[in-house]
């Protein structure tokens, strides 16, 4: 599958919105966007189970880590999300992964940055949209993974509990 992809300045004041379709066949389609920024691309499940790694990289930058990274493959093409937490406020990047013979070249396709509420949680929203969208079975079959079901309960608590703070 190709990658389709295309980068418009944001507005400060916009909300953060994630999309992953059900996957199919060990692809799945990921959205994302903020105001007039828009970002899309089609990952599959192999080297990485990058769903599973996005909601063990969520639990990790909510509770000990400043920073994580998830990888996703687009073949050819790689994608990183970048996840910072600086001040109380959470910078995301995605990166277009190139590699030459002098080493990787990253390139900013988008980013948003935010509370961890603001920039975390439509994550976590996404996770929970996707569980919904195929029992977990078929999703398994799909995916080639199974579903991250103790990870994204566990976001949902630190969401809460960041939210009570």
């Amino acid at each position: 599958m190709s990658s389709t992809s295309y980068q418009i300045v944001m507005t400060e004041s916009s909300k953060l919105y994630v999309e992953i379709e059900a996957p199919e066949h060990g692809w799945t389609h990921v959205k994302l966007k903020s105001g007039n920024s828009f970002y899309q691309f089609f990952p599959s499940d192999v080297p990485v189970d990058s769903i599973s790694e996005l909601a063990k990289a969520i639990v990790e930058i909510l509770s000990v880590n400043k920073e994580a990274t998830v990888y996703w493959n687009d073949e050819p093409v790689v994608h990183n999300f970048v996840f910072k937490i600086e001040n109380e406020q959470c910078d995301f990047k995605v990166y277009e992964v190139f590699e030459s013979i002098v080493g990787e070249k990253l390139i900013e396709r988008f980013s948003f940055n935010g509370t961890k509420q603001e920039v975390l949680r439509p994550f976590w929203k996404a996770l929970c949209d996707l569980k919904s969208k195929q029992s977990l079975e078929e999703y398994e079959a799909q995916w080639n993974n199974p579903f991250p079901a103790q990870e994204v309960v566990e976001i949902k608590h630190q969401l809460k509990s960041l939210k009570d703070l």
